[in-house]
């Protein structure tokens, strides 16, 4: 056996190849357990050369419509601009876009003189009569669609050599493709809100589009919004609209978009739904900024879409879950028609203060958090009952709601605010209950630590008073004594002077003696001193002068003996 090596087609890997096709094993494991045979062949004839996910696609079994088809009148057209131009019926100009099977062009509609859109099958579909009927298909539902947001068609025919066109308005703009990045969130939703009301109107006349994206939504450059290419129409709920497919020919599709059902090629299950998932695959290109696949190949990417494999968004937010919802796999579980979808996409927008207080209140709580700052905590908790009070199921805003409480409780218990932390949450409340037992335990240990305290500061008062009784109990004593002492002193002053000089005499002089101790503060007087006066008086007692010896004398007093007198100085008493 021959092994050859290449490169997969489908995934670029490289693989040895003992078959001969240039699919590697895991690729065609993929689609084997994916479809059937029958969906697999229809999809592998209808993938082109050079197709990718976001092309749109169209199967191959064309059920032919040419009994209910009108029948196209003959047209003159001329691509050779220098011609008279009153001997056609349109002028081609440029071509300004392509898609699966057709070409659009501008050009010049001569009877009424105007600027116009023709979209023709391409050069190499032009033998194709499958190729011819989805064209004309494509311009009887566009001109049965009398709607705003569909684009007037003014014209069918044919041309000399039997090529089918249909000339329709020309809008100036580009497709939504190339500007969704550039719009905002607002702006992208205005546009799909009106998308939206075009196929609620498709709906209503039993038309389902079946390859809604960005690239067939047309905006032109003074607001107008027109959703193209009809041609994967088909008829809803056994509608009879001339032109219009069956639900169960033609399947068709941009696998990067695709509802399930429609990659598994389910007739029973293709719906309104099915339009719903198409409108929640933009959203979500809106929010993410690609589409729910980006698988570039077209047959693995429609593995994918059977699937329903949605590659992940990133941040989970409110119009995301819309989008999911409407891109449920199963259709019972997305919304069950385009006016729920909007009404979804409108609730949102109407809750835009309630989110905008969310978004303020998510710049506090980090605030509060990082600075332990509870006046940000009080303005985060504010702004987020607010937010509810406007909108009482926006899940988000109560979550951050309940965490930002137990922050702050959290916040204030370790700064020991334990009132603060106890008054911000609620027993009644099952997550409050671990976090207020600990804020209980925190004000008991407190509590405990205060009574040791006390007790400490207790008998630390009552040793102070103790040694403050002490304390004056020692001074008192010690006065006392003092006293005790200068009274000795007194009556040892008395006993030396009444020795000398009589009973009679004594006291007065004792008393002198006392004016000048308190006058002067001669209280320091010493032994000596006293012995000074004893020996002063012992050597003359009555008569003569005595030297004293005291200097710089403070002044003198008459004693009560004849020719005495007392000399007082500041340490020194003599007679």
């Amino acid at each position: 056996m021959v092994e050859d090596k290449g490169c997969c087609s489908r995934c670029g890997k490289e693989f040895a190849s003992t078959t001969g096709l240039d699919i590697c094993p895991d690729c065609q494991k993929q689609l084997d357990q994916t479809f059937d045979s029958a969906t697999l062949n229809l999809w592998e004839e209808s993938v082109g050369l050079g197709m990718t996910s976001e092309d749109s696609i169209r199967s191959a079994g064309w059920v032919s419509q040419s009994d209910s088809l009108p029948v196209p009148r003959s047209r003159s057209l001329s691509h050779d601009t220098a011609k008279d131009s009153g001997a056609v019926d349109f002028e081609v100009r440029k071509k300004i876009g392509s898609g699966g099977m057709g070409v659009v062009y501008t050009a010049h509609q001569t009877s009424i003189n105007r600027a116009v859109a023709l979209k023709m099958v391409k050069p190499e579909h032009a033998t194709s009569a499958s190729a011819s009927e989805a064209l004309m298909s494509e311009a009887v539902i566009t001109g049965c669609l009398d709607h705003p947001n569909v684009v007037p068609v003014y014209d069918l025919g044919v041309d000399g050599k039997g090529r089918l066109f249909y000339a329709m308005k020309e809008v100036e703009g580009f497709p939504w493709s190339v500007l969704i990045e550039e719009k905002t969130l607002d702006e992208n939703l205005d546009i799909l809100m009106r998308v939206a009301d075009t196929i609620a109107f498709a709906h209503s006349k039993g038309i389902l589009h079946r390859d809604l994206k960005p690239q067939n939504i047309m905006l032109g450059a003074f607001g107008e919004i027109m959703v193209m290419d009809w041609g994967a129409a088909c008829s809803l709920g056994g509608a009879n609209v001339v032109g219009l497919l069956p639900s169960d020919t033609a399947y068709c599709g941009t696998p990067a978009y695709m509802a399930p059902e429609m990659a598994r090629a389910d007739k029973n299950r293709l719906g309104e739904t099915s339009d719903v998932y198409l409108l929640g695959a933009i959203l979500y290109q809106i929010i993410t900024g690609h589409p729910p696949r980006r698988e570039k190949d077209p047959l693995i990417c429609l593995a994918l879409a059977a699937r329903n494999q949605i590659d992940p968004a990133g941040e989970d937010n409110e119009p995301l879950r819309i989008a999911l919802k409407a891109m449920a796999k199963a259709p019972a579980d997305r919304y069950q028609s385009v006016e729920a979808f909007q009404q979804a996409v409108h609730e949102y927008r109407t809750h835009s203060q309630s989110l905008a207080l969310l978004k303020s209140a998510r710049t506090h709580v980090k605030q509060a958090i990082d600075k332990a700052d509870y006046e940000a905590f009080n303005q985060a908790i504010y702004s987020l009952r607010q937010s509810l009070e406007l909108w009482r199921e926006n899940t988000e805003a109560s979550a951050l709601l309940e965490s930002a409480v137990l922050d702050y409780a959290r916040c204030a218990l370790i700064r020991g605010d334990y009132k603060l932390a106890r008054s911000v949450l609620e027993k009644s409340r099952k997550e409050h209950l671990v976090l207020l037992d600990e804020i209980e335990a925190a004000i008991r240990e407190r509590d405990a630590r205060k009574n040791r305290l006390r007790r400490l500061l207790i008998s630390a008062r009552i040793l102070l008073v103790m040694i403050a009784i002490l304390s004056a109990t020692g001074f008192l004593m010690i006065r006392a004594q003092q006293k005790e002492i200068l009274a000795e002193h007194r009556q040892s002053l008395i006993n030396l002077i009444s020795a000398h000089y009589g009973e009679q005499n004594y006291e007065a002089t004792v008393n002198t003696f006392w004016e000048y101790h308190d006058q002067h503060g001669t209280n320091g007087f010493s032994e000596e001193i006293l012995l000074d006066v004893r020996v002063a008086v012992a050597m003359n007692p009555h008569v003569g002068s005595v030297e004293t010896g005291v200097s710089n004398p403070l002044g003198t007093a008459i004693s009560h003996e004849p020719g005495c007198i007392w000399v007082v100085g500041k340490n020194q008493l003599a007679k």
